[in-house]
């Protein structure tokens, strides 16, 4: 009886050591989701970060965090049009070709 009582109390134990730490995972993916959103403008509405909730335990980890990216949104309008290279520089050079048997000869089977 002692057995089964240590086994359902530390199953019980186990099982909420593994709901906090995904309650933890989940603030970490909503704060990520909103970090995405605010980069990529794609909501008007503002989605509140999760608050940070003090450890309960010290064996729990806290997510890192890196700095927010900046927004490549020169006026927040839209992304920043880039350059497009000429098309004739963008077309392969007529001339010398090399057949594929001449380069993968030195080519071993695995």
């Amino acid at each position: 009886m002692d057995q089964v009582t240590q086994s359902n109390a530390a199953s019980a134990e186990e099982s909420a050591a593994a709901a906090e730490e995904m309650n933890a995972q989940a603030d970490a993916l909503r704060n990520a989701v909103a970090d995405l959103l605010q980069l990529a403008g794609g909501h008007q509405k503002s989605i509140e970060p999760a608050a940070p909730k003090p450890e309960k335990f010290a064996t729990q980890s806290k997510p890192k965090t890196r700095p927010a990216a900046k927004s490549a949104h020169s006026n927040g309008g839209g992304p920043l049009k880039q350059a497009m290279p000429d098309p004739a520089i963008l077309k392969p050079k007529a001339g010398r070709q090399t057949a594929p048997e001449a380069v993968t000869d030195g080519f071993r089977d695995f």
